[in-house]
């Protein structure tokens, strides 16, 4: 059986505006990861994340990464528990 994780992060630095939670899941469906992302009020752009710890990790070094564009300064990281749902949904 696959081993699967969550995270709930919050990214800061340039990331609102810029198209990053398009960024996030088409990046995340591409790697078969499940979860949302949404903009906070405060600047932030908080999401989770769900599925192989490995393919977790390529997300998150992606989304570090950023482009000419989206400027990631921090992604704060927490594991949280697994749910069930089936596909990466940008939340308003």
């Amino acid at each position: 059986m696959e081993q699967i994780k969550r995270y709930k992060a919050v990214i800061t630095g340039n990331v609102q505006g810029v198209g990053l939670r398009v960024f996030v899941m088409d990046n995340a469906s591409k790697l078969g990861i499940t979860g949302w992302v949404r903009n906070m009020a405060d600047g932030t752009v908080e999401m989770e994340a769900q599925g192989n710890p490995d393919k977790l990790d390529q997300l998150f070094a992606t989304i570090k990464k950023g482009n000419f564009i989206i400027k990631v300064d921090n992604i704060d990281c927490t594991e949280i528990d697994c749910v069930e749902e089936a596909s990466f949904i940008i939340k308003y």
